[in-house]
């Protein structure tokens, strides 16, 4: 084997193969390049129209999505687009912006509240709905000319703000940023892109033309879910309206749906329809024109195309809850929401305000709204227009049925469920008279800490350092309790007494009276006491002077005798003509003296009678003080005082049981001046010095320093429990006896979206249904709704303040009940989704409280919102008591204070 291998022969054998193999190898290896270069050739000839086609989507997609941010804008319904949208999360100053609604979402929304006006029958309803139809249309189509406009080489973006648009910035302070217009068209927008985005690769771009339109009819759906109980409606498909069709609304209109998928997407060509049937385009085809060098110096053109439609998912607004407050107890007419609704005795009329600047209470203000709303509302149809409100904040998935169900909902019932106590010993009323200042203030001063601010913060339970606790009600005015029938009876009384009343005023401003003339003429007697003992004490003072001087010459003259003057009868000789002299002028100094001494003894008994009448006029003085105080006092603290009732005492007559506590003898009489010397007779000093007091001793005697005209019952019960009658009964006996004390209840209902809107869960659900697909039904399993209406015993929606924009209603004297007196009730609405204007979300507001709700409302829900509330409240007495009320006087300090005060502002 090795020999062969060395053999010439066969070397050269091999030699041979081995250059034929190389020159297989290298024929395979030029092949193969070729090849691969075609290929590779082949390859970006093929990507580099590709690109170019990717480029032509993607401007598609880009403009679609611009078209989907131009909006056009009203007070009332907001932000409007092709589809919803939310302002991001992450960014502050977009928060403070509104959401933009879209068409779709507005006009089932507006629907669904058709609905709802229809099934309520409430002419205040449907002309709402209509009124805001009107301008959604209108909306839309200035939407539909926004979108025009941007896709024209050089559009004119005329800003057309109303003078609505622009007084809302006004009012709140904040710029509107012209509805999404952009500086550039879209149409320019799209070609830099497109230029940019093909430059150096190929075909020169020389033209884009852009074309709005839709997509045709049953394709894309509407995204919109008809009401349940419409779902077999010829307009309705799967459970959702159809497009392109006519809907009708109770109200007469009809509006029409556009295509709306789940997100913005590129779509077959041939989907893309021009015929926007007079609706808001939602679809965008681009046509992009290139040029490329073809064979000897020939230009190409070359066209492409490229549609998208402009999409996005529904946003539903968030939970949010309605409060009907009744802070003083609510009348039994009102059964439900719809009672309220549709009460046709409305005593008057109120007007709506609106919050310009910033919150109220806070530093804006109240001012006439820029919408304008039917002045003079009865409080019925200002809360149509506030749940109306509430039904547009809920948004399109309102259930028209189940609205209905909440509006009759019982309020007993509620109450019941959630065992309201009823209010027992509180008056929830006063006597006062209406002077017009709580209208002025809320008209007038709701300026930062104003009266009218403050009002609406103690109306709506908002912490104000201003706000001062004891002077809701009047501390003047007397209590009296409102009862669930709505009549007006005394606290501690079945009725109503006027005479009763009437009396106790007259007594108490008459004994004040008395007082202070009282006071008046024992000062007058004081003075003339002083005046006549320092006469008496000037005349004894020159009569001592003229008794020491008659005395010292007496003691001259019995020096000069040498007998003992005072018994001349022992002289045994005749007396000299100088003795005689002396001795008879001995005699008349001693006749001088003795007068002298009389005189001084009457002097010192006058002086001890006006001393003593002195005496007596600063005891009466102090009786009229301490009387002219307590009445005072009875007048300035009558609403505490009274609270427990008031009732006549037989003996003493005329008296009055104040409250159950205070037995009050008035004394009408003042004093007469010949009393002061009467009572000066029949007395003596010590008759003056008082005795140890004796408890529950009534005495209106001016000059009795026993004198007391009020005593504390439990003083009165151990000496006069059996000799002092009340109503006919011993005192201990009536105060023991148990009495029917009228009662109210204090209860806020509060209304839950929760239970109105259905999910689109529970839509899908009965669409499943709908079709027989049991199966699929039984796999969603939605949450379980809350009770509609729920009843609480505490207001757990304070320290919410009404936002800018937003509106408040007030409507004094708004209902009469009872009789004999009646009683006005007043009506207050605060509206905080009405506008959605620059600066005023229009969305319900977080309430700070806490969560208010049941474990089994909660359901592990988040807490609504407030969206509205009303309140009737402030139940007012309607009679002519004031002529018979005036002003009673503090005599040491002057002040006074009424008998009947004015409603203040705070009690609205």
């Amino acid at each position: 084997m090795t020999a062969e291998l060395t053999r010439v022969e066969t070397r050269k054998k091999n030699v041979r193969k081995d250059i034929q193999s190389t020159i297989t190898l290298l024929a395979a290896s030029c092949a193969g390049s070729v090849v691969i270069a075609l290929y590779v050739l082949g390859v970006c000839t093929l990507n580099q129209q590709h690109k170019d086609s990717n480029s032509v989507d993607r401007a598609a997609y880009l403009a679609a999505r611009y078209l989907s941010e131009i909006t056009a804008t009203h007070p009332s319904l907001g932000r409007i687009g092709i589809v919803d949208s939310v302002p991001p999360e992450q960014n502050y100053a977009q928060k403070k912006r509104n959401r933009v609604t879209g068409v779709n979402s507005l006009y089932a929304t507006l629907r669904a509240d058709a609905l709802v006006a229809e099934r309520l029958n409430n002419p205040a309803l449907a002309s709402l709905v209509s009124k805001d139809l009107k301008v959604a249309k209108s909306l839309e189509q200035d939407l539909r000319r926004r979108m025009f406009a941007s896709v024209e080489q050089t559009p004119e973006l005329k800003s057309e703000s109303s003078e609505q648009n622009i007084y809302a910035e006004s009012l709140t302070n904040q710029d509107s940023d012209s509805d999404s217009d952009k500086k550039d068209s879209i149409l320019q927008e799209v070609s830099r892109f497109l230029s940019e985005d093909t430059k150096g690769r190929g075909p020169n771009l020389i033209d884009v033309r852009l074309a709005l339109g839709t997509v045709e009819p049953g394709l894309i759906g509407s995204q919109m879910f008809a009401p349940s109980d419409e779902i077999n409606k010829n307009f309705v498909q799967d459970g959702l309206y159809k497009v392109g069709e006519s809907i009708p609304l109770p109200t007469g209109e009809k509006v029409n749906f556009i295509s709306q998928p789940h997100a913005t997407r590129l779509i077959d060509q041939s989907w893309f329809s021009t015929n926007t049937r007079g609706s808001a385009p939602s679809a965008v085809q681009i046509e992009a024109v290139f040029e490329k060098n073809a064979e000897r110096g020939k230009k190409e053109i070359i066209i492409k195309k490229a549609c998208a439609v402009i999409g996005g998912e529904i946003v539903y607004p968030a939970a949010s809850v309605f409060v009907l407050n009744f802070p003083h107890g609510k009348p039994r007419q009102f059964s439900n929401v719809l009672d309220l609704l549709n009460y046709k005795l409305w005593n008057s009329q109120g007007e709506w305000q609106q919050v310009v600047g910033t919150e109220v209470p806070g530093k804006g203000s109240l001012a006439p709204p820029i919408d304008p709303i039917r002045s003079n509302l009865t409080p019925g149809d200002a809360l149509s227009h506030a749940l109306y409100d509430w039904l547009k904040q809920m948004g399109p998935l309102v259930e028209p049925a189940n609205f209905t169900k909440v509006m009759a909902l019982s309020f007993t019932d509620a109450a019941n469920k959630n065992s309201i106590p009823t209010v027992i010993g509180q008056a929830n009323s006063c006597l006062a008279v209406d002077s017009g200042t709580r209208e002025y203030a809320l008209l007038n001063q709701t300026n930062p800490d104003g009266p009218g601010q403050m009002a609406i913060s103690r109306c709506f339970s908002v912490r104000d350092n201003h706000l001062q606790a004891d002077k809701v009600p009047p501390p003047s005015a007397l209590p009296l309790i409102v009862d669930a029938d709505g009549n007006c009876v005394l606290a501690g009384k079945d009725k109503f007494d006027k005479a009763l009343l009437k009396d106790l005023l007259s007594s108490i401003y008459e004994t004040n009276l008395a007082a202070i003339e009282t006071l008046e003429s024992s000062k007058q007697m004081i003075v003339r006491a002083k005046a006549a003992l320092k006469e008496i004490d000037q005349k004894m003072y020159f009569e001592r002077q003229e008794l020491n001087s008659v005395q010292a010459r007496m003691n001259r003259i019995r020096s000069k005798i040498p007998f003992d003057v005072e018994d001349s009868s022992k002289i045994n000789r005749p007396l000299r003509e100088k003795e005689t002299e002396n001795l008879r002028q001995y005699n008349l100094a001693k006749n001088r003296l003795d007068a002298l001494k009389q005189l001084l003894i009457q002097d010192t008994d006058q002086r001890a009678k006006q001393r003593k009448l002195n005496d007596l006029a600063q005891m009466v003085t102090f009786n009229a003080n301490k009387v002219g105080i307590t009445t005072y006092d009875l007048c300035a603290h009558a609403n505490q005082i009274m609270l427990n009732g008031l009732a006549r005492t037989q003996y003493p007559s005329k008296g009055f049981l104040l409250g159950g506590r205070f037995v009050f003898l008035p004394q009408p009489v003042p004093i007469q001046e010949e009393e002061f010397f009467a009572a000066h007779e029949n007395k003596t000093l010590k008759d003056l010095v008082p005795d140890a007091p004796k408890k529950g001793d009534l005495n209106y005697d001016w000059t009795n320093s026993e004198m007391h005209l009020v005593a504390e019952c439990s003083d009165l019960l151990a000496n006069h429990g059996k000799t002092i009658f009340v109503d006919g009964l011993p005192l201990n006996d009536y105060l023991s006896k148990v009495r029917e004390i009228p009662k109210w209840t204090k209860t806020t209902f509060v209304l839950d979206s929760n239970a109105i809107v259905g999910t689109a869960e529970n839509r899908k659900s009965n669409q499943s249904s709908q079709k027989g697909n049991g199966a699929k039904a039984e796999e969603i399993k939605p949450r379980a709704k809350p009770s509609g209406l729920s009843a609480y015993k505490e207001y757990a929606f304070g320290n919410i303040r009404i936002p800018a924009g937003q509106l408040m209603y007030y409507c004094p004297n708004a209902l009469k009940t009872g009789s004999a007196p009646e009683v006005g009730w007043s009506v207050a609405i605060r509206d905080l989704v009405s506008s959605r204007s620059e600066g005023s979300m229009g969305e319900a507001v977080n309430i700070p409280n806490g969560d208010w709700r049941d474990s089994k409302d909660a359901n592990g829900t988040p807490l609504p919102g407030l969206a509205g509330e009303f309140q009737l409240r402030c139940p007012l007495p309607l009679t002519d008591l004031a002529a018979s009320g005036s002003y009673l006087t503090n005599p040491l300090t002057g002040h006074q204070t009424p008998q009947i005060p004015p409603l203040p502002p705070d009690m609205l």
